[in-house]
């Protein structure tokens, strides 16, 4: 017998291309615009920075804690929609 094949998982890293965050930001009626992609990605390499010199850390670890921040926001926003969806349906 032949094993049968799910399907494959899709990838995150494909939310680190902004058409393909959109369009899932988009299905939960969120509009994630050129604007807040810019001001979010911004805070968060700010904020590596002045953790960063707060810590009293070396330039290459506060451009990796930045980059990792950028990396995985995308996952953050996508996960606080669905639950903000979850929560708008169970008020209802």
């Amino acid at each position: 017998m032949k094993k049968e094949r799910g399907k494959k998982k899709k990838s995150s890293l494909r939310f680190l291309r902004y058409k393909n965050l959109t369009q899932e930001l988009a299905r939960y009626g969120y509009e994630f615009t050129h604007k807040k992609a810019m001001i979010s990605y911004g805070i968060i390499v700010l904020l590596a920075v002045i953790f960063g010199l707060l810590y009293k850390l070396q330039l290459p670890y506060i451009a990796a804690i930045g980059i990792i921040g950028v990396a995985f926001s995308p996952l953050v926003l996508i996960q606080t929609m669905k639950g903000i969806g979850r929560h708008f349906l169970l008020s209802i």
